[in-house]
């Protein structure tokens, strides 16, 4: 008998609701299900015992929450979309109850997407995490820039006059970095994305990054700053300190049913641009030559 945790967004009335209701269908069906807040990593950790499947029911952000305990024990996660976005999540809330079924039978395929090593670094003493979408290295609650020096391999890059900057996964890609103009990369690509936040007169172009590259980003004034991985992980920064971060031998699995294209029409769909004022797509899944 499998066993399936639900890992529920509780903040949002309608993603309990159904994180409820997929349990009673699942157990329905003789699996073994728990259910927990998805950030309660405590409960999640400990809940996790023999778990084959972890069923995220909320948006992006609660994928990031889980796959901090997912990643450690290998378990695979099927994405629930209960948000805006949800680059990550593989169906919409109102499928997850006739779908989810056949995700846990024979036939779906785990994609294997990569995370970051990171290391703040202050007078020698490191502290480690990683992450899956960025690390970003930006101001603190004054509104001033801060500069950071980037060095690639050793070698120095450029000066960073900014709000900040991020290092970015190819899952990332679709994140913060894009939001701020970085590119979009494939989601199985071991790149890595480093994009500045808002430059004021310095280098605004994002770079594409192999993904043996390591990167290091030095703090060099501007009062408070942070360091954030994921958007939850927070470490402080004073001049001086070095962020460094580097493709993870980790990686995050995700259940899916379609063949790997398929983030491109997710891609569409989520930035509507399939639905184009006066547009007509042609459906090229039906063509003669396919």
């Amino acid at each position: 008998m499998k066993r399936i945790g639900i890992i529920c967004n509780t903040r949002k009335a309608a993603s309990r609701e159904l994180s409820h209701t997929l349990r009673e269908r699942l157990e329905a069906l003789s699996y073994d299900c728990w259910l927990s807040n998805s950030r309660d990593e405590a409960q999640i950790l400990e809940s996790c015992a023999d778990t084959q499947v972890l069923i995220t029911v909320g948006g992006d952000g609660t994928i990031l929450r889980t796959a901090k305990v997912a990643v450690g024990l290998g378990v695979p996660i099927l994405g629930v979309n209960m948000g805006k976005l949800g680059f990550m999540t593989e169906m919409r809330g109102a499928d997850a109850l006739e779908r989810v079924p056949d995700y846990l039978k024979p036939g779906v395929w785990v994609e294997e997407r990569a995370t970051l090593d990171v290391e703040v670094i202050r007078e020698g003493v490191s502290l480690e995490g990683w992450a899956l979408n960025e690390v970003v290295a930006s101001r603190g609650g004054v509104a001033r820039l801060i500069t950071v020096h980037a060095h690639i391999d050793g070698v120095f890059l450029a000066t960073y006059r900014a709000d900040g900057v991020i290092l970015a996964t190819a899952t990332g890609s679709t994140g913060y970095a894009m939001a701020v103009g970085g590119p979009v990369l494939e989601p199985q690509s071991r790149h890595l994305v480093l994009v500045p936040v808002s430059p004021h007169v310095t280098m605004s172009t994002p770079l594409v990054l192999g993904g043996e590259s390591c990167v290091e980003l030095v703090l060099a004034d501007g009062g408070a700053a942070i360091a954030t991985l994921d958007g939850h992980s927070d470490y402080s920064l004073r001049p001086g300190d070095v962020v460094k971060g580097k493709m993870s031998d980790r990686v995050a699995k995700f259940l899916r049913a379609r063949k790997p294209p398929y983030f491109y029409e997710t891609l569409a769909q989520r930035l509507g641009l399939d639905r184009l004022p006066g547009s007509v797509v042609p459906n090229i899944s039906n063509s003669p030559t396919d």
